[in-house]
């Protein structure tokens, strides 16, 4: 469009001012003006604020197939005297990553409440009364213990009952996975897990996606071989804010406690779940399915000797200066979502066999329809 053209354009529409259509002797012309919005000029905000460009890229959209790192960036009009307005800035980094593999958070050691112990030629889980946090490396004698057992031993006289812990996502989903879990123990890797609704099953033609009744009406359940199944990282220590140690369960009262005071603790901090200082704590009830012996599970609470206040105003604190320091909580969350959904299971065939002797003991039945997978070709 010339300059005249703008002109008359701009002329005709003053004219006409709110009327959206003129008739005249040789025609009509006619206009709709848009709805008003406001918007962000990126190309002058770029220019006040250069930093902000290596930090907040337009990108396309991510391609199918491809594991993208998020940037989350959010501007007030207030920071930096923005005069460009209020938005949110993302951008998306492409990482390379196999398809079909679940990525998780990374494992430093393990925490549990029991042990595999030995029993006429058997391997079978013993209950315990104490926390054990191991590495991960296993010997004939069992899992070798991680260096915070033994300090965590001797400031609680010999037995574990609490373990200082920070989670590493805002998401409660991110920091503890529970859904129901059926594992085919002639090869020890997931036949079906799924979440009441709907279910991803390997079967036959690959893995499917099908309703999920719960193991109350799943044929494929009878025998105790479907049963929920959590799994829960948390972070100890300051060494590696990444690293997580895994606390894996496949008791209701552990999954209940944890779900719902990961939800709550959420709510409560304001969305700042990753910040707070917590501590998982063993707890023992009495049931009549025990006989009057006490079971034990695992509670997530604050930190002992504070107040919700004191530490509320800690969580506060230590996200404002992760903040300053340019640590991107949303980030990381979006992060390990996608890293999550990139697989159709998250166990691996190795840490299957693990799970099976720990939670599904060879006592339980083999799943009447296990499905039989293709022979590995020889070599």
């Amino acid at each position: 469009m010339g300059k005249r053209e703008a002109e008359l354009k701009q002329s005709l529409q003053q004219a006409m001012g709110s009327a959206s259509k003129a008739l005249f002797a040789s025609g009509s012309i006619s206009w709709k003006k848009s709805k008003d919005g406001t918007g962000i000029d990126l190309d002058a905000l770029f220019k006040d604020h250069p930093a902000l460009k290596t930090r907040s890229t337009r990108s396309a959209s991510p391609a199918a197939g491809a594991f993208w790192s998020v940037d989350f960036i959010y501007l007030t009009s207030l920071q930096a005297g923005c005069p460009h307005g209020v938005g949110l800035f993302v951008s998306y980094r492409s990482i390379p990553m196999i398809k079909g593999l679940a990525i998780t958070p990374p494992v430093l050691g393990r925490i549990s409440i029991g042990k595999v112990v030995e029993k006429n030629g058997k391997r079978l889980p013993e209950k315990d009364d104490q926390f054990t946090i191991t590495s991960q490396v296993q010997t004939r004698d069992g899992w070798l213990p991680h260096p915070f057992d033994e300090l965590l031993r001797k400031e609680q006289g010999g037995k574990i009952r609490s373990i200082p812990v920070r989670l590493l996502f805002n998401d409660p989903e991110l920091n503890f996975r529970a859904e129901y879990s059926l594992f085919d123990r002639t090869i020890g890797r997931p036949l079906c897990v799924g979440n009441g609704e709907s279910c991803k099953r390997s079967t036959a033609e690959g893995i499917q996606s099908l309703p999920c009744p719960s193991p109350d009406g799943c044929p494929l359940a009878p025998g105790g071989n479907c049963k929920p199944y959590g799994r829960l990282n948390v972070a100890i220590g300051d060494d590696d804010p990444l690293g997580s140690f895994v606390f894996r369960t496949t008791g209701y009262n552990s999954i209940r406690t944890l779900s719902a005071r990961l939800s709550y603790l959420r709510a409560l901090s304001g969305d700042r779940l990753a910040c707070l200082p917590l501590e998982l704590r063993l707890r023992g009830k009495s049931t009549r399915q025990s006989h009057g012996a006490p079971i034990y599970y695992v509670d997530l609470t604050l930190r002992s000797g504070l107040s919700l206040e004191e530490a509320l105003s800690q969580a506060h604190q230590l996200d404002q200066s992760r903040r300053d320091a340019g640590f991107d909580q949303p980030a990381l969350d979006a992060a390990a979502r996608m890293g999550l959904v990139n697989g159709a299971f998250e166990d691996s065939e190795e840490d299957s066999h693990l799970v099976l002797e720990e939670f599904y003991p060879a006592t339980s039945q083999q799943p009447a329809h296990a499905v039989q997978q293709p022979s590995k070709p020889q070599r």
